[in-house]
């Protein structure tokens, strides 16, 4: 440290920032680290759109809290909420 400059705390918060982050990453299949819900979606010609929807309401936590739990919609037969949740659980599932 330089004598005279006052540490501005930046290099510390960076790795606490890399230490959390690495705590989140699992493995996939192939061995290789990611986090869970960063995932890509497939765009099938003009359905970018819909990717994007997707993925912003996957990142709403009380959203993405919801359909993660099955059974918050256990009884609901309307297939878009049953297939959106499957795919939010298959987006999160760390393996």
């Amino acid at each position: 440290m330089n004598a005279g400059v006052p540490s501005t705390g930046a290099h510390e918060a960076t790795e606490t920032e890399a230490e959390a982050l690495a705590l989140m990453q699992t493995r996939a299949l192939d061995n290789k680290l990611y986090l869970p819900g960063v995932v890509g979606l497939n765009n099938m010609k003009a359905n970018d759109y819909v990717n994007v929807v997707v993925q912003v309401l996957t990142r709403v936590g009380p959203v993405r809290d919801f359909f993660l739990d099955e059974d918050n919609y256990r009884g609901v037969r309307d297939p878009l909420v049953t297939t959106f949740g499957e795919l939010v659980r298959k987006m999160y599932n760390p393996r």
